[in-house]
């Protein structure tokens, strides 16, 4: 009896594990939780190393495991990192910038993997120039026109030396881009890989996040990007200070951008999902909801909710898919267990937002920082002023202004984008959007998957509006490359 039910066992564990999406989602999250015993920058190399050989040992394909491999590395930001000094601390406001302002660059494991999936891309580009494959349509175009004038911004800057470091993490974009429309055959399977991963990374971080939470602080781990307490919430918009967990980021703004896209598309997977398949997808949710509340992120619960408002509409109105009754069960108790945070987290932080009107409050900075920041898109229209370079130069055109006081990027990314390379710029990369959704909706049929990821990207470009970044770009592009790259759509 013991023996068959070892059997029975062993046999459930490789039917399990024979499936792609079960093997990256439990390979990603146990390669995450080792990372809990990485030491410096060199272990989390060898770490890397180690997984993209294991990717290539299940995939048998080199540029899918370079691929899944840069895609597992998005939420780990730490890597070989340089501090630069743009504005001296006796120039600012002391009592809140004892430090002065500085800007990190950070050499990250992803952008060690990019380096290695160039040479792949290139010579799978030179294969299809040969064949004729390689069709220059308009989303190669605007592409190609965003390159040239981001560089040109670039060539542009008063600080090349920072602006062109930025312009070389800048590429990571365009190159996944090509990648996914290119080198990636997108089937079914491939998508469910990609989902896996990414609910990998929002179990990862949320267990992150709670762990920053229960400490009150950083952990001080080698994993952490941040780890001082920042004094976020010292402002008159919060009565009382809180520590705002950050996760692996530099904020929890930014890790609340992180997760949206994710929590977005997995929610998608609920109008498709097989019934005994559900809870895979249903911890993860949870966990992403409930991190967006405990990072006290206003702009992301806003794009949170329009999103499912807007995912519903298409899914339940255009394509006539509903919610099962098993699913509505289910999706009941997360909006109970959402509920019952709300008094400690969503709440207080609402109430809060009257204050943002007051004099120091957070949208009259805003406002201020939108104001300089159009000043410096009207000294600059065309250019900008270089990729890292508009804090130091809106402090330049008036040093005691905003920035002597907050010297911070306006927090409006399509202002922020403009003001540093230019307004040609900040409209080739819109249009390089546009075709993009209009070659998605010219398919036929158009699978869930793929308009989870179009609603993705719209929480991303509307949260956008509110913060300095978009939050995971990288998974942006990737999405945008996978839309073009399809011939026939599956559901």
């Amino acid at each position: 009896m013991i023996v068959e039910f070892a059997n029975s066992v062993w046999r459930k564990f490789r039917k399990t594990f024979g499936k792609d999406e079960y093997f990256i989602f439990w390979t990603s999250l146990l390669f995450y939780f080792l990372l809990f015993f990485n030491l410096n920058n060199k272990t989390l190399a060898i770490f890397f190393a180690l997984l993209v050989f294991v990717l290539f040992t299940k995939f048998k394909n080199l540029k899918e495991a370079l691929f899944w491999g840069f895609v597992i590395s998005f939420p780990i930001t730490v890597g070989k990192t340089y501090l630069v000094e743009l504005i001296p601390a006796d120039q600012l406001y002391t009592p809140d910038n004892p430090e002065g302002y500085f800007l990190k660059l950070v050499i990250s494991q992803g952008d060690i993997i990019a380096l290695f999936m160039l040479p792949l891309l290139v010579r799978n580009l030179f294969l299809l120039w040969r064949r004729r494959e390689l069709a220059f349509d308009n989303i190669l175009i605007f592409l190609f026109f965003l390159i040239i004038l981001v560089l040109s911004s670039t060539l542009n800057s008063q600080n090349l030396p920072v602006s062109s470091f930025f312009f070389l993490k800048f590429l990571t974009l365009p190159l996944i881009f090509l990648y996914s429309r290119y080198l990636i055959d997108w089937s079914p399977k491939r998508k469910d890989v990609l989902l896996s991963i990414l609910l990998s990374q929002v179990v990862f971080e949320g267990f992150f996040v709670f762990l920053q939470f229960a400490h009150g602080g950083p952990l001080g781990h080698s994993l952490e990007s941040m780890t001082r307490i920042v004094p976020f919430g010292r402002g008159t918009d919060e009565d009382v200070w809180r520590f705002r967990p950050t996760g692996t980021f530099d904020h929890a703004n930014m890790v609340a951008a992180f997760l949206l896209p994710t929590v977005i598309l997995n929610f998608a997977i609920f109008y498709r999902q097989k019934k005994e398949g559900l809870d895979y997808f249903l911890l993860p949710l949870i966990i992403g909801m409930l991190t967006l509340a405990i990072t006290l992120s206003r702009s992301a619960w806003g794009s949170f909710l329009l999103g499912i408002i807007i995912l519903t509409y298409i899914l339940e109105k255009k394509y006539r898919l509903r919610l099962e009754e098993f699913y509505r069960k289910r999706f009941v108790l997360i909006i109970i267990f959402a509920f019952l945070t709300i008094p400690f987290f969503i709440g207080p932080r609402v109430l809060s937002t009257f204050n943002t009107f007051v004099s120091g409050g957070s949208l009259v900075t805003r406002v201020d920082l939108i104001k300089e920041a159009l000043e410096l898109l009207h000294q600059n229209p065309f250019l900008g002023v270089g990729l890292g370079m508009s804090v130091p130069e809106m402090f330049k055109n008036n040093p005691h202004g905003m920035m002597y006081f907050f010297p911070s990027p306006v927090h409006n990314w399509y202002l922020y984008f403009a003001s540093e390379v230019g307004i040609f710029a900040l409209l080739a990369f819109l249009f390089l959007l546009y075709f993009s959704f209009k070659r998605l909706f010219q398919r036929r049929l158009v699978d869930v998957f793929s308009i989870g990821a179009f609603v993705a990207i719209l929480v991303m470009l509307f949260n956008g509006i509110l913060q300095p970044f978009l939050g995971n770009e990288e998974l942006l592009y990737i999405f945008l490359g996978m839309f073009v790259a399809q011939n026939k759509l599956h559901d």
